[in-house]
């Protein structure tokens, strides 16, 4: 069982698999990608970035409350 508590993203970027393709965060198994896995981050289902987070984009997530680029 995974335990979330603090994340926060200022500057930098992550990068998900939907926008580079070579180098974004990916999740693979034993033969091939996961359909809508490896997103650029991740809190839960309904909380995550899907493409890229670039330096413009902030992102925090704190005692079960989401702030700032999330794709929610």
């Amino acid at each position: 069982m995974y335990s979330r508590s603090t994340f926060a993203k200022t500057g930098g970027t992550i990068t998900g698999y939907n926008s580079d393709r070579s180098n974004g965060n990916v999740v693979k198994d034993d033969n091939d990608v996961l359909a809508r896995r490896g997103h650029a981050v991740q809190v839960n289902d309904n909380i995550r970035e899907e493409t890229a987070a670039g330096p413009g984009v902030n992102m925090s997530y704190s005692n079960g409350k989401a702030t700032g680029g999330w794709d929610n």
